[in-house]
């Protein structure tokens, strides 16, 4: 690079071939295209899970008619400066004209591209001043530790009752089943953020109250936590 870089942020990181690949991708958009990433990019950023995260992806190459394939990298190169640019991020202190012209000598970027280009970290700046900063330690917190929930499957099921059950001891040619009927079952899928296993489990009808009570205790608890910590906060 010929010139001396004028910003922290680029002084410190090599940003690398991934970084300018999918930046070209985002120059390579429709302005009016350009201009619509940082907002799903902000959206993307405040979701607690990997599967509502891709459903504003769906959501953004629909509303956009842009090929998910194409918009996914444009989303995460935004999400990534959105993440620079907030409060406390390594380029939050960097003076904007800096910012743009050493991403304009680090692409490199052509003369036609650079009012998109400057749109684009208009409408970033602007996300990042909003609540993001807060919203990713909170969110970072929420995952803290333990595996976060990411999707509930259930279904309804009945199981079959017979008056005795085989144990291995007995004499297979003289057991004889006698079927009694079927219960109703629920059958629950549980699937956790950045964990491979799912967990699985059955509830009877009274199970199902107990869990669906215990649920709703919990809310109203942090609901109650909520305002008590909204009241103690002071105000700006």
């Amino acid at each position: 690079m010929e010139n001396a870089l004028k910003t922290s942020f680029l002084s410190k990181h090599d940003l690398g071939d991934g970084f300018r690949r999918d930046m070209k991708v985002v120059l390579g958009l429709n302005p009016d295209v350009v201009a619509r990433l940082p907002e799903f990019a902000f959206r993307a950023t405040l979701t607690p899970t990997t599967r509502e995260k891709d459903k504003i992806y769906q959501k953004a190459s629909s509303e956009l008619g842009i090929p998910l394939v194409q918009i996914e990298p444009a989303l995460n190169v935004s999400a990534f400066l959105l993440r620079q640019l907030t409060p406390g991020g390594e380029a939050s202190a960097d003076d904007e004209q800096a910012l743009l012209a050493d991403l304009k000598e680090a692409l490199p970027c052509e003369d036609d591209k650079s009012q998109i280009l400057t749109r684009y970290l208009e409408g970033l700046k602007k996300f990042a001043k909003q609540d993001l900063r807060v919203a990713i330690l909170q969110r970072a917190h929420e995952q803290s530790a333990l595996p976060i929930l990411n999707e509930v499957s259930v279904e309804a099921d009945f199981r079959a009752v017979f008056e005795n059950s085989y144990h291995y001891e007995e004499d297979i040619a003289a057991y004889s089943p006698k079927f009694l009927g079927t219960i109703p079952l629920g059958i629950v899928r549980l699937e956790f953020d950045g964990t491979q296993d799912d967990a699985y489990f059955q509830l009877s009808k009274r199970s199902l109250q107990v869990l669906i009570d215990s649920l709703v205790a919990l809310q109203k608890e942090i609901q109650v936590a909520e305002k008590s910590i909204s009241a103690a906060q002071p105000k700006q």
